[in-house]
């Protein structure tokens, strides 16, 4: 399950990816490109999870901002 948003302090715009790996479930957020260097590739971040979710939606704040959950 992918959404696209930006996190709060972020430069740009990034894919959260919600899923499973190697049984475990993961919430990874990766922004589109990288903002302090665009030739080189962004880095991702592992985001804490609640326990037991089963899918992601996301609320775009008046700042242009979301907040995954």
């Amino acid at each position: 399950m992918n959404e696209l948003g930006q996190r709060t302090n972020d430069y740009v715009a990034g894919i959260y990816t919600f899923g499973s790996i190697l049984g475990t479930e993961e919430l990874i957020f990766i922004p589109l490109y990288n903002a302090f260097n665009p030739s080189e590739p962004a880095s991702p971040a592992r985001l804490t999870l609640a326990a037991g979710a089963t899918a992601i939606a996301l609320a775009v704040g008046s700042g242009g901002t979301c907040n995954g959950s």
